[in-house]
């Protein structure tokens, strides 16, 4: 026991250090994406900012992406609020089921959200399992137009809504853009991916876009981004 103790404390210790000098190294080297992953490592991204919200029980929170319940479960961990998931892939629905079986808050979908309703074909690649990838078997899986589908709902307002599609985040965020969505949300967090053409001009192009309603709270590149309603 006592040797695990100080073997996690030994790499509590490194790990800043480590990551500290693969951020320095990256930045130098000019691979900006893997320069950002290690500063979002560094200062705990995952901990101090993905999970650091004002909610209660009466907050609604949408987890685009689910994959396997990770960040929900960690929110729940928090405070008991209402959560909608929504994860195309049969396998991972599988996985969230049992997860979240005695959680009458946490309503799952079993399709992913889109710009149109239609199916398309999605390579399985574990975590970045995506409609752009370029190995891995393929599975035809359902999308649904999210603001629509927003509406069919009735609610009025979403206080978290984190989203992280491998590449469909473009979509998605252009239709809430123009359906008028967007200002019914309170607080985003976005993972951008550089799996789609065109992903720079892209993820400019919507920012300059979701500023004219929210600001930015945190910006790592392609690793997270956070923006908060204006008041």
């Amino acid at each position: 026991m006592k040797k695990n103790i100080y073997i996690k404390k030994t790499k509590d210790l490194v790990r800043p250090f480590l990551y500290g000098f693969k951020y320095l190294y990256h930045s130098i080297v000019g691979n900006q994406f893997l320069a950002q992953a290690n500063k979002w490592f560094l200062f705990k991204g995952d901990e101090k900012l993905l999970l650091n919200h004002r909610l209660s029980k009466d907050s609604l929170v949408m987890d685009i992406g689910g994959y396997k319940g990770v960040f929900i479960k960690q929110i729940l961990n928090i405070s008991p609020v209402n959560v909608h998931l929504f994860e195309p892939i049969p396998e991972y629905i599988g996985v969230l089921k049992d997860k979240f079986k005695d959680q009458s808050n946490v309503i799952i979908h079993q399709f992913g959200l889109s710009d149109h309703d239609g199916r398309v074909e999605f390579y399985m690649n574990s975590d970045g399992t995506s409609e752009f990838g370029k190995a891995g078997n393929k599975i035809s899986v359902e999308l649904k137009k999210a603001s629509q589908f927003f509406d069919s709902l009735g609610i009025k307002s979403i206080d978290l809504f984190s989203l992280n599609i491998e590449g469909g985040e473009y979509s998605v965020l252009d239709d809430l853009i123009k359906s008028g969505w967007l200002s019914k949300i309170k607080f985003m967090q976005i993972q951008f991916h550089q799996t789609v053409p065109n992903s720079n001009s892209l993820r400019e192009s919507l920012i300059e876009k979701i500023q004219a309603t929210h600001e930015a709270t945190f910006s790592y590149p392609f690793v997270w981004e956070g923006f908060r309603l204006r008041s």
